[in-house]
Formats: structure tokens, sequence, C-alpha cells
């Protein structure tokens, strides 16, 4: 599944620097849906970090950010 990053969301996500980074990454490790896949703040903080920097590079592209999300059964 490919889906566009709203407006709103992708630019407030190029924008925000490190610490802002390590807050969101803090409080969505801290949700049912991270918790149950045992995703660590480190790694919840790296994949946002990625997805922050590939919204800075579309944003200075004139791009728009899209994300592909894979499902699967539980």
């Amino acid at each position: 599944l490919v889906v566009r990053v709203p407006d709103d969301s992708f630019e407030k996500l190029a924008t925000l620097d490190e610490q802002a980074l390590e807050n969101v990454a803090g409080e969505l490790a801290a949700t049912d849906e991270f918790e149950k896949q045992d995703w660590s703040a480190e790694s919840v903080l790296a994949l946002l970090s990625e997805l922050a920097e590939l919204a800075q590079l579309a944003e200075s592209q004139g791009q728009a950010l899209f994300v592909w999300i894979a499902l699967r059964q539980v």
C-alpha cells in the first residue's frame, strides 16, 4: 500500500529538529501499536529520522512524500 503523506504532516516532519524527533519517537514508541511489535524508542527514532530526511529532500526539490506500508496479517 502506497500513500501520500498529507501536506501538513509532511511540512511538519521536514522541520523537526533532533530534540523534537526524539520527543515524537518516544511518544510513538509508547503507543499500543509500537509496543505490541516491541519497537524500542531508538528504533522508532531511527525510522522517524529517515522519514524526516526524506521529507527535507522532497521539500527542497518541490516534491511530495509517499510511504509504502506493508500490511501483514497477525
